[in-house]
């Protein structure tokens, strides 16, 4: 298992980056609860891993706790900046596509004059 102290510490570091990040460019939101909960869940994932190679467990402790806090803090940017914004983009986009299928009333086909069905208004 991965150190809690170095988990905790690349968590740490994560939101210190993210706030630092947001405070130069006014057009990132705050930080957000999903996002946070992504984050702990990822943190709860390397936590219960180990990420030492066997060669590299005759390495000195301090050595050992400087890669697990660097491994742990890229794998907390990539959980949370790649896997959790690709999501959340996807999301939006969806939640987009159908409230505008929703809001636009019901579509008329072409060939026949009969109204759409749902599931067809999300495709245009």
């Amino acid at each position: 298992m991965t150190s809690l102290e170095c988990v905790f510490v690349a968590g740490l570091c994560h939101v210190m980056h993210y706030l630092a990040w947001s405070s130069k460019r006014s057009d990132i939101p705050r930080f957000q609860l999903p996002s946070l909960i992504v984050g702990l869940a990822a943190m709860d994932l390397i936590w219960d891993n180990c990420f030492i190679p066997r060669r590299l467990q005759i390495m000195p402790a301090v050595l050992k706790r400087v890669y697990e806090l660097a491994v742990a803090f890229i794998l907390l940017e990539i959980a949370v900046h790649v896997i959790w914004k690709a999501v959340e983009r996807g999301c939006f986009f969806l939640i987009k596509r159908y409230c505008a299928a929703v809001l636009s009333g019901p579509s008329i086909c072409r060939t026949c004059n009969r109204p759409l069905p749902f599931a067809a208004r999300l495709l245009l």
